[in-house]
């Protein structure tokens, strides 16, 4: 296929808004263009006066219709025919279209994709690798996504889409291996952006998935109506078409200001999961998307959402927060644990620059195992104890998870039943949280997973940490300090459930942060909890200071 040359277009933007950026006269890489989306992204951009060269693996004629199209339209386009999932398939392709475009490329997109590490990490890595230099000051990466592959751990166990398993799970594996190179894009002065959209209900992908989620599941459902289930509990959107896929691109490539990393998921909702995985590692995020809802003399608010996972609910690496319980001098009963890193898993990821501490919500679960062993111990037949509330929980020190910190759990009954809870360092007597007017309940063997209500308030902090920072890529983090008074229905929330945190944030001083919150699992409450309490640090100063108390 022969590519005009690139100073015979007269296309261009003439409905630019303020800040955008004119396309006309850019140069793009594609891969997979010859239908669906890729196809829509390659008609967008060439009407914008970009010239694109795409890929295809064996479909010449879809190539050519979609070349023609553009050309019809006064744009420029050409295909490679090329197996992006070799080696020498992928050199071939972008030796091609270096050879047409010269030695500026503007734009490398990834559209295409499939069920193995070949088509999906391998092809995307390489492909950078030899683009990378090429691409100048400014350039920028797309990755295209699916709301599967980007929550790939948090919904693989709970929702089944078929083959298309297979193929989410090789594209979370290639995302996560591009934006591990962030660092090396941005030296190079390149942004990445992860695009995002919801089931894309005019592509050939969409009709082979209802068909296959039809037949597995013999009629009950498709795969349109099981990846609405996800989107709903996300806060997502749950179709778009190609062509506003194609706009969206456009959009995000015209605005100099989307940042480095951003995750576009075509409604405003942002990625609260990326943002906290570099902190707390996959499976202790616990707010997936946010949504902010403005702010009002100082008060902000916003929507944080998430599905609990699997591994959230089985909990299968983390030990019980109470090794023994014993009496001390006075002859009450104590709990005692040592604190090693599986204890602490989350806080923090390797990686985050941060030492491993114990978090506050985890001093809650040993309060409520030791008043369960306490109580078996004293001949009640109580199995298992689930917290129910408290009046407020204050974190007065950190607590180090290298195996060489050890504490002490001393809960005292009062008269109403509830237990007032000190927990302190076996070392030298420090008090590290104490528990004011605990609650709990016993209840029966767990016949489903599900999260522990310690969980949801770790899930109620995270949300009322991000929904203060001024943006998820701050530079700033919240550390928690204490929590307000706290109730729970006792409802359950399982594997699979979506849930809502509603919060509502204001700054007490200048970087002291206070918030409450209100936790739906669907549209039922679960879950209040008031007065959660932070300071805003600057990570640097967060880094030294937690090492020196860990």
């Amino acid at each position: 296929m022969a590519l005009e040359n690139r100073a015979s277009h007269t296309l261009g933007p003439d409905n630019l808004r303020s800040g955008e950026t004119s396309l006309a006269g850019r140069t793009a890489i594609l891969t997979g263009g010859s239908r669906d989306i890729g196809a829509a992204i390659v008609k967008a951009l060439a009407q914008e006066g970009v010239t694109v060269v795409f890929s295809y693996r064996e479909k010449g004629k879809r190539a050519d219709e979609v070349v023609a199209n553009v050309l019809g339209s006064g744009g420029v386009a050409m295909g490679v025919q090329a197996d992006i999932s070799t080696p020498d398939g992928r050199e071939a392709f972008v030796s091609s279209a270096i050879g047409t475009l010269g030695d500026r490329i503007d734009f490398l997109i990834l559209s295409s994709s499939g069920p193995t590490d070949a088509i999906n990490r391998q092809a995307s890595n390489d492909l950078l690798d030899i683009t990378l230099p090429f691409l100048k000051d400014g350039g920028v990466v797309i990755r295209m996504q699916s709301v599967p592959s980007h929550f790939g751990p948090q919904i693989r166990d709970t929702f089944s889409l078929a083959r298309y398993n297979n193929v989410a799970i090789h594209k979370y594996d290639d995302l996560h291996s591009l934006r591990a190179r962030m660092p090396e894009m941005r030296k190079q002065g390149v942004r990445f952006i992860e695009v995002c959209p919801p089931i894309v209900s005019d592509t050939t992908m969409i009709k082979l998935l209802n068909w296959q989620v039809d037949k597995e599941t013999q009629g009950a459902t498709t795969g349109e109506a099981m990846h609405d289930e996800v989107t709903l509990r996300l806060g997502l959107p749950q179709a778009v078409l190609t062509q506003e896929v194609g706009a969206k691109v456009v959009e995000l490539l015209r605005n100099p200001d989307i940042k480095h990393g951003h995750t576009e998921f075509f409604n405003g909702m942002l990625d609260a999961q990326t943002a906290l995985e570099h902190l707390y590692g996959v499976h202790q995020v616990y707010v997936n998307t946010l949504k902010r809802e403005g702010e009002i003399e100082g008060q902000r608010s916003g929507i944080g959402r998430a599905i609990a996972s699997i591994e959230q609910a089985t909990r299968p690496n983390e030990p019980k927060m109470i090794d023994a319980i014993s009496h001390d001098a006075d002859g009450n009963y104590v709990g005692s644990v040592r604190i090693t890193p599986q204890h602490a898993e989350g806080h923090f990821a390797q990686g985050s620059g941060f030492p491993r501490i114990l978090p506050g919500h985890k001093q809650i679960r040993a309060a409520v195992e030791t008043i369960g062993m306490i109580e078996k111990e004293s001949g009640n037949s109580l199995d298992n104890l689930r917290l129910t509330g408290f009046e407020n929980t204050t974190f007065s020190a950190t607590v180090s998870a290298q195996g060489d910190t050890e504490l002490t759990v001393k809960p005292v009954k009062n008269a109403d039943g509830t237990y007032d809870v000190e927990i302190s360092r076996q070392s030298d007597g420090k008090q590290t949280a104490f528990i004011r007017k605990l609650r709990v309940m016993p209840t029966e063997d767990l016949e489903e997973p599900e999260l522990l209500e310690d969980q949801l308030l770790e899930g109620a902090a995270q949300s009322t940490g991000i929904v203060a920072l001024e943006d998820l890529d701050s530079q700033t983090m919240p550390l928690l300090l204490g929590i307000g008074r706290t109730e729970f229905l006792g409802r359950s929330v399982k594997a699979g459930d979506g849930i809502k945190y509603d919060v509502h944030t204001k700054r007490v001083d200048k970087r002291g942060i206070e918030g409450s919150v209100l936790i739906y699992s669907g549209d039922r409450i679960i879950g209040v909890t008031a007065g959660i309490r932070a300071i805003l640090v600057p990570k640097p100063v967060a880094t030294r200071l937690l090492a020196s108390h860990a």
